[in-house]
């Protein structure tokens, strides 16, 4: 830079030309490319395969995935790759510092006025799952459910869920052991997300069409990236126009079907 502002001196007294110093920073300033991120920050939470972290502890995932691409999309750099943290922590960054996005959120009501919303990222549609070769087990909504042994997770507010609608909730540290069980036949039912469930058997090295989704267990809310709300809104707007732009060019369904298999 300090060789640039040498050529703009002139002999005049050695003093610069003005003008062209002018015109040529505002040429810098609005070339094309990646705009400046102003302290843009992404946080997620480990939550396979939507957010996890891979071999080279990167982070990845379906949602991470769409993520990445929507920023791209938008021509807006981060000044960090997007970080894993507990998600207590990652929500009070959200809340306490501007520029700060953090993903997968549940786009609740209480949650509603105190962030801006980009999404849905993915649904949040939660089944009951069950091995399709069981066809001792006969199940279209959750009441039926309620003669079974379910699948939970201490502290997973969807297992908490099954049990107060009376279901029998067998509860376990992992959401792997309850996998593992339930191919043993030593539960009858799952309760998981669609991704949830096939990146779990792929886990397994089993295959996800060996399970059969019997009934909803909850389906109000979607996943979004959520967005400190003194952040300039031009960001979820230009993020929103370009996940709509996936959708709409098949770009985002590819990747759904890729967690699929």
């Amino acid at each position: 830079m300090v060789k640039l502002f040498k050529t703009l001196y002139l002999k005049d007294g050695d003093r610069p030309f003005l003008p062209i110093m002018l015109a040529l920073l505002l040429a810098l300033t609005f070339l094309p490319g990646i705009a400046k991120s102003d302290g843009i920050k992404v946080f997620t939470e480990h939550m396979p395969p939507y957010n996890y972290s891979n071999e080279q502890n990167i982070a990845t995932g379906f949602c991470t995935e769409i993520v990445r691409e929507i920023f791209n999309r938008s021509n807006i750099a981060l000044d960090e790759d997007i970080s894993l943290v507990p998600w207590a922590r990652g929500y009070n960054f959200l809340e306490n510092k501007s520029g700060v996005m953090l993903f997968s959120m549940t786009r609740s009501a209480e949650r509603e006025p105190k962030f801006q919303w980009v999404g849905p990222l993915a649904k949040r549609t939660i089944w009951l799952w069950k091995l399709k070769a069981r066809e001792d087990i006969a199940v279209t909504n959750l009441a039926e459910a309620k003669q079974y042994f379910v699948g939970g997770v201490y502290e997973f507010a969807s297992s908490k869920y099954l049990q107060e609608l009376g279901l029998k909730v067998d509860m376990v540290s992992t959401i792997e052991q309850n996998w593992k069980k339930l191919l043993l036949n030593r539960l009858d039912l799952v309760s998981a997300l669609e991704l949830e469930a096939a990146y779990s058997m792929q886990k397994l090295n089993r295959r996800f069409d060996e399970l059969q989704k019997v009934a909803i267990v909850d389906d109000r809310y979607e996943y979004y990236l959520a967005i400190n709300p003194l952040t300039d809104p031009a960001y979820a707007k230009k993020l929103q126009s370009a996940l709509d732009q996936m959708k709409a060019d098949g770009s985002y369904n590819e990747l759904r079907l890729k967690y699929l298999r």
